[in-house]
């Protein structure tokens, strides 16, 4: 196997032709320190392959509460509802209060997926059975939540997710609000809840006897997904009534991300590219699918990263008395309006069955030098990848990696490095919580379109210096 390396010149002049003509930046990499006795080299074979990983991506108060289902031409149909507690505020209703007005369901959203140019039917329903403490919530196991038949409220719009509000304050600072989906639900609901004593609406255990909490779902004919947030004021589930002195009133049921909440999402590839991928491991190589590799949140669809080559690059780098200083991995994305790129992912190790390698029972994910990991209250974290919108890739500082890989050094876990990674998507992009036990997790929906083979391909590009 060869590695053309690109040598240094002996004039500076020539040097910096030399790199002007395969400029290290094109991507947005970057080389700390001088050139003069740099080199590098990016044409290192990389395999790459589509993994089906789904068996344990935990979907509890997770992202936002995804709903909807949409079909497209990669990854097949996509299918999400949410189970959401909703729990008292405390306070009464006064006993004379009568009847409700309306009883309304407010949901913010900005995130979207699919086609939200046409009928988008949200429907709600009652949670039927309550969460359990005991239980783990993965996206494709509820452990046995269910929703009650009848529908509760349902309404059809056209998503706007970018729309917003604007409101002008006595300072003139313009604050911009996004305009919520509001449900109508059933009135019946409203008096269940007004007919409550004190006491029951100051203790949800209690409260949940009477009412559990909402189950959200899309009709079938619905082409679009979105991403509702628990979290937002304009979020709420609402009882509007009049008083016996004819003065309206509301009561605010209490919704947060802190809920009990589970998004479950399903995914059927049949008719898609991927549909060979049946069960969780299985994986189809980068040559089978046009040189594409891919991604999908919260659906187990990642890409496996394989380096067949490092481990026997030892000997070409003391052939050429050259040490590794830094090494890069780019992964283009390609531009496609039907599938928009995850804003990060994280790398985990794997082996040849595609499972992820764990250490002491964690996630063996790969941290990087200090520009590239951080500590939280003595905790190791790693840092995600972030997409790059101007440079379409992602982009990631590998270096330790790739010197232990090449040097059969142990790893950071205590084991030998592999030399194959999963890269998994994410809409999470602060830090990871490496003593955490999972890196699958719903986040979102979004899809990216990997480049691996071609002239914009998969690179790692590594730098080196002379060692004497």
């Amino acid at each position: 196997m060869n590695w053309p390396i690109k040598r240094p010149v002996f004039f500076v002049l020539s040097l910096v032709s030399l790199f002007a003509c395969d400029d290290s930046n094109d991507l947005g990499t970057a080389f700390e320190g001088s050139l003069i006795d740099a080199v590098y080299t990016d044409t290192i074979s990389i395999k790459a392959s589509t993994v089906l990983a789904n068996d344990s991506i935990v979907g509890y108060q997770r992202g936002n509460l995804l709903i909807g289902n949409f079909t497209t031409e990669k990854f097949g149909t996509t299918t999400a509802q949410s189970y959401l507690v909703v729990g008292p505020t405390g306070g009464s209703f006064a006993a004379s209060a009568g009847i409700p007005d309306s009883v309304v369901l407010s949901l913010d959203y900005d995130e979207y997926y699919g086609d939200t140019t046409k009928n988008f039917a949200l429907e709600a329903r009652e949670l039927g059975t309550l969460f359990r403490t005991d239980a783990t919530y993965y996206t494709n196991n509820n452990n046995n939540l269910e929703a009650l038949p009848t529908l509760i409220g349902t309404t059809n719009f056209v998503p706007k997710p970018k729309r917003t509000n604007s409101q002008t304050a006595s300072t003139g600072t313009v604050t911009k609000t996004s305009i919520p989906v509001r449900i109508r639900l059933n009135n019946e609901l409203g008096q269940r809840i007004m007919a409550l004593p004190s006491a029951t609406l100051s203790n949800p255990t209690e409260f949940a006897k009477s009412f559990k909490g909402i189950v959200l779902s899309s009709d079938a004919n619905t082409n679009a997904a979105l991403g509702f947030a628990p979290d937002a004021d304009s979020t709420y589930l609402r009882i509007y009534y009049t008083s016996s002195d004819n003065k309206k009133q509301k009561y605010d049921l209490a919704i947060s991300g802190s809920n009990d909440r589970l998004n479950q999402i399903t995914s059927s590839l049949a008719g898609s590219i991927l549909a060979a991928l049946n069960k969780s491991g299985d994986s189809i190589a980068s040559e089978a699918t046009n040189n594409e590799a891919y991604l999908q949140e919260s659906t187990g669809i990642v890409t496996k990263i394989t380096f067949p080559y490092l481990n026997h690059f030892k000997e070409k780098l003391s052939l050429s008395d050259l040490a590794i200083n830094r090494a890069e991995l780019i992964i283009p994305v390609k531009e496609n309006p039907s599938y928009l790129p995850s804003p990060a992912a994280y790398l985990v190790e794997t082996n040849k069955s595609n499972r992820i390698l764990k250490n002491a029972g964690l996630p063996r994910v790969l941290r990087e030098d200090a520009l590239e990991t951080a500590t939280s209250g003595g905790t190791q974290q790693a840092a995600a990848l972030r997409y790059n919108k101007d440079k379409k890739a992602y982009i990631v500082n590998v270096t330790k990696y790739v010197q232990d890989l090449i040097y059969n050094k142990q790893s950071i876990y205590g084991t030998l490095t592999s030399n194959s990674l999963l890269l998994v998507p994410t809409s999470r992009t602060g830090l990871l919580d490496v003593t955490g036990k999972t890196v699958l997790e719903a986040t979102g929906l979004y899809s990216s379109i990997l480049q691996i083979g071609g002239s914009n391909q998969i690179k790692l590009r590594l730098y080196f210096s002379k060692t004497n």
